[in-house]
């Protein structure tokens, strides 16, 4: 999966470049940036042209902060691959996520219950969640892991609705597995590891599971938001996460970056 990947690639980092905060700050201020182009080959300093040569050559790459390769390293054998299949299983029996369907209300509880049950066990880690309610029958789920201080907040999101874009089958089996159970599940296990870890950011961290599908008559909707958010209604124009950020704004809730996972398959 293309985020556990990456985590793998970042580690590799460390294992093989030890690069120091004062080589960092020397070759930041030069304009360098730190890529890995492949695993287990050592990270190459880059400069931003080169990096946007690699981009209109469509080489993959990974471009690590290399100052957090400790923390890392330390969670990586901690991912259940056995959860992250799991929760695709699990998500992929509903017979689809819609906004307005049973199954689109019932994966949303699911995902509520299983972010409650992670944090049940791990009191002490100060991690919240909550339903953030729409107008129609599927909530979003807004899970919290709070920073040490009260800055902007880091978000990273999935949707959790799926939608069957067969015109005659609105409404008939749309189980999503790849789009996005894959994300989704992604986020839920993220979410257990940083938690049972114990890990404290600096801001607070929000995951998301919103709803996304295009503006169709009869479409259905579903996204799920987490503090980990996740939100619903994304297959239907985004409807759910438009909801978040509209009271996100009011509340002049101040945001530092989101990080959004499709098809992570």
């Amino acid at each position: 999966m293309k985020f556990l990947y990456a985590l793998l690639c970042l580690a590799t980092v460390s294992v093989h470049a030890k690069v120091t905060h004062t080589e960092l700050a020397e070759s930041k201020a030069k304009g360098l940036r730190l890529l890995s182009l492949e695993s287990g080959a050592d990270p190459i300093w880059k400069t931003e042209d080169e990096r946007n040569e690699l981009l209109r050559s469509d080489v993959e790459f990974v471009d690590p902060d290399p100052s957090h390769q400790a923390e890392i390293n330390a969670l990586i054998p901690k991912i259940s691959i056995s959860n992250l299949k799991q929760t695709v299983y699990s998500l992929s029996d509903f017979h689809d996520r819609s906004i307005n369907t049973q199954g689109g209300s019932d994966a949303a509880d699911w995902i509520l219950n299983s972010v409650q049950e992670i944090i049940a066990k791990y009191p002490g880690s100060g991690a919240t969640v909550k339903p953030f309610p729409h107008s129609w029958p599927q909530h979003s789920t807004i899970a919290r892991i709070p920073g040490t201080t009260d800055g902007p907040l880091t978000i990273v999101s999935s949707h959790v609705d799926t939608i069957n874009l067969d015109y005659d089958r609105f409404y008939d089996e749309a189980p999503g597995a790849d789009d996005d159970a894959s994300g989704c599940a992604e986020l839920l296990e993220t979410f257990r590891v940083l938690v049972e870890s114990g890990f404290k950011p600096t801001t607070p961290i929000e995951f998301q599971w919103y709803v996304i599908v295009s503006y169709l008559d009869h479409v259905r909707d579903r996204t799920l938001i987490i503090h980990f958010v996740r939100v619903s209604g994304e297959e239907v124009g985004s409807l759910g996460s438009q909801e978040i950020a509209v009271s996100y704004k009011k509340a002049g809730v101040e945001v530092k970056g989101m990080m959004n996972i499709v098809l992570a398959g």
